[in-house]
């Protein structure tokens, strides 16, 4: 049995990191619990700089700033339970998916590696759905929700690491992700969940 694990918003706790970077930057105030949308950061930043894009990467993809990501603190105990439980975790991000940076890659490493994170494989996607099916993981934690709609959508079983911006996300109510979506406050609640559900 394998599993998919997301880095950001799930091992790494960097949105917090991300808004302080535009706070100082921009002289802001926003916070976490502003990001009510996935995709909120753009809109918030849209009338206060020229490309939002082109800020944002500036942060996700300087390797310094990687390396420094805080890091959840559930997740090396969660990390280490689900390897004595699986053949197989494969660290599953979308950092530097479009560019495949090598600089971003060695961070990433470098940060996982740093925490100790367990993990068979890591690998820069975008469409995390495909690889995971392509590679037969049948679960996934993630936190973007389309992610997990599609993912869950078609076949993988999702732990959806709770997020202001995911709350819109109820499966079974919507009939998104076929009964597949499995809520938690974070990665730290996984393994028993995962125990159970591999029964």
């Amino acid at each position: 049995m394998r599993i998919g694990i997301d880095i950001d918003g799930v091992l790494a706790d960097n949105i917090p990191q991300t808004c302080d970077a535009i706070n100082l930057r921009l002289g802001t105030s926003v916070c976490a619990s502003d990001l009510v949308t996935y995709d909120w950061l753009n809109g918030f930043l849209q009338d206060k700089v020229e490309d939002p894009s082109a800020l944002l990467s500036e942060f996700w993809y300087d390797p310094e700033f990687l390396r420094n990501a805080p890091f959840m603190l559930p997740a090396l105990t969660a990390c280490r339970r689900m390897a004595g439980m699986l053949d197989e975790i494969h660290i599953v991000t979308a950092r530097s998916a479009h560019t495949q940076d090598a600089a971003v890659m060695d961070a990433t490493r470098a940060w996982l590696d740093r925490y100790g994170i367990p993990y068979s494989k890591i690998v820069h996607t975008r469409d995390k759905t495909a690889y995971c099916l392509e590679h037969k993981i049948a679960y996934l934690i993630e936190d973007a929700p389309a992610t997990a709609v599609q993912a869950a959508t078609n076949g993988l079983r999702v732990f959806l690491v709770d997020a202001p911006y995911n709350r819109d996300v109820v499966d079974g109510a919507t009939g998104t992700g076929r009964g597949r979506i499995f809520r938690v406050n974070h990665i730290g609640e996984v393994p028993d969940l995962l125990r159970k559900d591999m029964k």
